[in-house]
């Protein structure tokens, strides 16, 4: 799926930005689409502000798909990559080099991680605290080190929860949880 209604609020979020629009009439709309109709040149997701890139084997991307995410991030895209169990196959897609943390694990979030995710993404939502652990299913964060050129937009402790990494012209935003699998959806 190239977007998910929670991932844009969530980019928008983290990096400082008020609601996207459109240049014409309201409010952008996700589109989602199988990886295999990820176009294979950068022009043909220029509509695009956000990129998702959810869980499914990167590897799977054809080379000229791979060549159009790159140069769409280069062009002044936004690529979204968010983190949680599989950690694997970050660490062993085509795009790994992109990425603002290099992923070595996956693990719970303690209650403190946990309260950060829950304070900037899901502030403002009726009978959730920090302490929540939205409904006792764990949150699982990809863990891994820091590329010296990336920045963290949110952290607890010494744990990167969203990170941000300028390439050419775009960036790089990567959340160590999923939003779109469980305890969020």
């Amino acid at each position: 799926r190239l977007a998910h209604p929670a991932d844009l609020k969530l980019a928008q979020a983290a990096i400082g930005g008020a609601p996207v629009q459109s240049a014409g009439t309201g409010y952008l709309r996700p589109l989602g689409a199988m990886r295999d109709l990820v176009p294979d040149r950068w022009f043909g997701l220029e509509a695009a502000d956000t990129v998702i890139l959810h869980d499914f084997p990167h590897s799977a991307l054809r080379p000229e798909q791979i060549a159009a995410l790159r140069g769409y991030v280069a062009g002044g895209g936004t690529l979204m990559v968010p983190g949680g169990a599989n950690w694997q196959r970050l660490a062993q897609s085509p795009l790994e080099k992109l990425w603002p943390l290099q992923p070595v694990s996956s693990s719970p979030a303690s209650s403190t991680q946990v309260a950060a995710i829950v304070q900037k993404y899901l502030a403002g939502r009726a009978g959730l605290s920090g302490a929540d652990r939205l409904g006792g299913a764990p949150v699982l964060l990809v863990r891994g080190s820091l590329r010296s050129d990336a920045r963290v937009l949110l952290e607890s402790g010494d744990t990167p929860l969203i990170a941000m990494r300028d390439l050419g012209a775009g960036r790089v935003l990567m959340t160590a949880f999923d939003a779109t699998q469980p305890p969020f959806v």
